[in-house]
């Protein structure tokens, strides 16, 4: 969400991503975990202003149509809570990134025989590290830009937790 000229904050998702990492139940030990969000599926409910979000002024997503987060580093904090470091690649500029991770639920889902992790994770980034300075004069749309992932991943079969 973007502070909007200071009236109010403008919510706004992702609609497609894909990921995959490591995660070692019995050690709490995550690894190789790799994030890739296709920058146009970006939505705000408002197709006009989803386009200008698309567009340069923002994401860039046609010349830069992936946003990607590599993890770097994993520490934990409680038993369930920790950060999860990073680069994250926006517009085609990498930075790292920490995030501030809680792992609300691991075991069976209640339907069908699959195992799933539910994850939230969150940060904020400065869009003007990125190269997004549209409409940064005068507060028209905010620098900070925090962010939430709300996560469920599913285990594959036959593939380590």
């Amino acid at each position: 969400n973007a502070n909007h000229i200071d009236y109010g904050r403008t919510w706004g998702m992702f609609l497609k991503g894909e990921g995959s990492f490591v995660f070692d139940e019995d050690t709490k030990e995550l690894s190789d975990l790799t994030v890739t969000i296709p920058a146009d599926s970006v939505f705000s409910n408002d197709d006009r202003r989803d386009g200008h979000l698309r567009s340069n002024d923002f994401l860039g997503a046609e010349a830069n149509p992936l946003i990607t987060f590599v993890m770097t580093d994993a520490t934990p904090a409680t038993e369930n809570t920790g950060t999860i470091t990073g680069d994250l690649t926006l517009r085609g500029v990498t930075k790292p990134v920490t995030l501030d991770v809680t792992l609300n639920k691991i075991g069976p889902y209640p339907w069908g025989s699959n195992y799933v992790l539910g994850v939230t994770a969150t940060t904020t980034i400065m869009r003007s590290d990125f190269g997004m300075t549209y409409a940064l004069e005068g507060n028209l749309v905010g620098d900070d830009i925090p962010l939430t992932f709300e996560i469920e991943a599913i285990r594959v079969e036959g593939e380590p937790s």
